[in-house]
């Protein structure tokens, strides 16, 4: 009668499984590695957005509760206080970022250059007992960055629309008061209320994020007609 040999595996058997065995661990661990790298990036992703949502929320809050109490300035007007270029804009507001709400404090946003190509928002209070009447007290500056890292940004401002009197003529206006006034709106690079005799309906900030995304950011202020006040001259 014969026995039942049991044979095992050859060393060349062994060295085959081995090697796919290697290969497919190989080809899990590289997708998994794969599906992890993702991951992190949607984690990241979501991560700048929401930031970068957070800063919005912040910046319209800023600006939709502008003050919109009157100042005056040289010449006897009575105006709002807003001063407004390209890379920067200073105004009152019932909504710091850096202070309670409801203290109305002047602020100031700057792009600060980081680099060739990048740059920075800076968010800026003034001394909160200072305002455009009594001096406002920049020294004693608070100041935050709200975003970096970004490209071509840049602030543009809405000037409504604040057609010509009849009664004037536009031969014998100056350069400053050909400024004023417009047909229909229109967005700025430069705005000063000093000119307009008024806020800005609308801030628009315009700028690129580092994966080279584009956003246009625009907000609304308050432009009431109580924000502003014209010189009256009673007839003799």
């Amino acid at each position: 009668m014969k026995r039942a040999i049991n044979r095992g595996f050859t060393l060349i058997e062994m060295m085959i499984a081995l090697s796919i065995f290697a290969a497919l661990m190989a080809a899990l661990m590289a997708g998994f590695s794969q599906g992890l790298s993702l991951w992190d990036r949607a984690q990241n992703k979501s991560s700048q957005w929401q930031a970068l949502e957070y800063r919005y929320g912040l910046l319209a809050s800023l600006l939709v509760q502008a003050q919109v109490a009157t100042y005056t300035k040289e010449g006897g007007m009575y105006v709002p206080y807003y001063q407004g270029t390209s890379n920067s804009l200073r105004l009152m507001t019932r909504s710091p970022i850096l202070d309670f709400p409801g203290r109305v404090r002047p602020v100031e946003l700057v792009l600060q250059r980081q680099g060739n190509d990048t740059f920075s928002l800076i968010y800026k209070e003034a001394d909160r007992y200072s305002d455009p009447a009594r001096g406002i007290d920049w020294r004693n500056t608070s100041q935050q960055v709200l975003i970096s890292d970004i490209k071509h940004a840049f602030f543009q401002h809405e000037a409504s629309a604040f057609p010509l009197p009849p009664e004037l003529d536009i031969l014998y206006l100056d350069k400053r008061e050909k400024i004023r006034y417009r047909e229909v709106a229109e967005w700025l690079d430069v705005f000063n209320s000093n000119w307009m005799w008024r806020l800005p309906q609308r801030v628009s900030f315009h700028f690129t994020d580092s994966d080279d995304f584009e956003h246009q950011w625009t907000f609304p202020l308050p432009t009431r007609s109580d924000a502003w006040t014209l010189e009256v001259y009673a007839d003799d």
